[in-house]
């Protein structure tokens, strides 16, 4: 649906825009979120209820970052993860602290993790069992 329908589909549920699509198809808006998405329609933005994310992906589509930003005890605690084959960087910021998590798979079934806060650093491996 063109955008120029979506809002006119808006106006007429009095303000509620129950699913707003793009001309591609894709959602815009439930009513709560809006959603912004790339030129392969990958979903690129998320935003409602007070919080936000962004996805980032490399040339093959492959989702390499994402940004959350969200309140937690009504203060803004921001999430972030980059992603290059089997490694994983997590980080939190703000509200009570940070942490930063590496995460390396290095078979399907073994993951090695350390985490590191202000006060602490811990390392430890981990066997998956299926």
């Amino acid at each position: 649906m063109p955008l120029s329908c979506c809002l006119i589909y808006f106006i007429q549920q009095f303000g509620k825009c129950s699913r707003c699509r793009g001309a591609f198809g894709n959602v815009l808006s439930d009513g709560d979120r809006t959603f912004t998405y790339d030129g392969a329609d990958r979903v690129t933005h998320i935003s409602g209820y007070g919080s936000s994310s962004s996805m980032r992906y490399d040339a093959q589509g492959a989702l390499y970052y994402q940004q959350d930003v969200l309140q937690e005890n009504n203060q803004s605690v921001t999430y972030t993860k980059h992603m290059v084959g089997g490694f994983e960087k997590k980080s939190r910021s703000g509200g009570a602290g940070s942490l930063t998590e590496y995460r390396y798979t290095v078979a399907d079934d073994v993951v090695i993790v350390q985490r590191e806060s202000a006060s602490t650093s811990t390392e430890g491996s981990h066997v998956l069992a299926l």
